[in-house]
């Protein structure tokens, strides 16, 4: 099982770190709730391909309750919430309407383009769930997009692996 490790945003947008417990980001139009980063990196084999994966979800909850859990397990960047809290895991879910307001669809890194599933943008979140949970990944297959190559010849590329 991957580790899930607890990381400060590089950036914080929407909302800013707690004063005196770093790890928590206090949302900025709510100050009473707030987050703690989970990164977990693993490699998978999907469809006879085999990638180092990495992840990211957030634990949410008022900010006093994230206080409380932060002190009694005298948690800090970096180290391993699932070995000091509890086993979680962290769970991908992909599907073609939004998640919450204001999301954006998935972008392939490498064009810049929306990706697609059947004619529909993707959206895409992580959710952090305890270990022994049944919830398991959904992922769409994204639209093989047909490209040019500079020497003329067309090349289907899977946008898939810009996620």
């Amino acid at each position: 099982m991957a580790k899930t490790i607890i990381e400060v945003p590089k950036t914080r947008e929407n909302s800013t770190a707690h004063e005196t417990h770093g790890i928590i980001s206090v949302n900025n139009s709510n100050p009473e709730y707030g987050s703690i980063m989970l990164r977990s990196k693993s490699i998978e084999l999907r469809e006879g391909w085999l990638r180092e994966v990495s992840r990211v979800g957030r634990i949410s909850n008022r900010v006093e309750e994230l206080v409380k859990i932060v002190e009694t397990y005298n948690l800090k960047e970096g180290d391993d919430f699932s070995a000091k809290v509890m086993p979680v895991k962290l769970v991908v879910k992909e599907r073609n309407t939004p998640f919450y307001d204001g999301q954006e669809p998935k972008i392939n890194p490498t064009t810049g383009e929306v990706v697609m599933h059947n004619g529909s943008e993707i959206y895409r979140n992580t959710f952090v769930e305890p270990a022994g949970s049944d919830s398991v990944d959904e992922m769409l297959v994204s639209d093989k997009v047909t490209t040019l190559v500079s020497d003329g010849v067309r090349a289907v590329a899977n946008t898939e692996f810009g996620s």
